[in-house]
């Protein structure tokens, strides 16, 4: 994974209970994002109306072409 990737967000609910509900919603109805920053083991996801998010690295999937 690399910045500007396509990802979808494969965390359950009960994952992203640190967000939220507002924004929770948002993202479990649309889970695809756009990789803003990438860390080790996270990547702070840009979510659209939801804002930028943080989710581990294995929460993410690339997102089919």
């Amino acid at each position: 994974m690399k910045i500007g990737d396509q990802v979808k967000i494969v965390a359950k609910e009960d994952e992203l209970k640190y967000i939220c509900e507002y924004s929770r919603t948002i993202i479990l109805n649309k889970p695809y994002g756009t990789i803003y920053h990438l860390y080790k083991d996270a990547a702070e996801v840009s979510c659209g109306l939801a804002g930028i998010h943080e989710f581990k690295l294995n929460q993410l999937k690339l997102k089919e072409k």
